[in-house]
């Protein structure tokens, strides 16, 4: 799908798409990662702060703030979004 009729750089998501994150290969690799290596040997203070600080929505928002309409009011980032003028 194109985002040329979205404004502010917004991109229109597939409502039918059946993927989940999950599917990609880099969320395993991260979970085993985060899993195996999630201490203070591994990782400075801050550095497990930043992570245990960050949710899903922090990451969006940090690299996609023009989703910031989209996600206001929603639970849980994996949810569908509030629909804003992209129609």
């Amino acid at each position: 799908m194109s985002g040329d009729n979205c404004p502010d750089g917004l991109i229109p998501v597939d409502p039918n798409s059946k993927r989940h994150p999950a599917d990609e290969p880099g969320f395993w690799i991260g979970l085993v990662i985060i899993t195996t290596d999630y201490n203070e040997g591994a990782y400075t203070k801050v550095g497990i702060e930043w992570v245990n600080d960050t949710d899903m929505f922090t990451v969006l928002l940090r690299h996609y703030p023009n989703l910031a309409p989209a996600l206001r009011g929603v639970a849980n980032a994996f949810w569908p979004w509030t629909k804003v003028g992209c129609e």
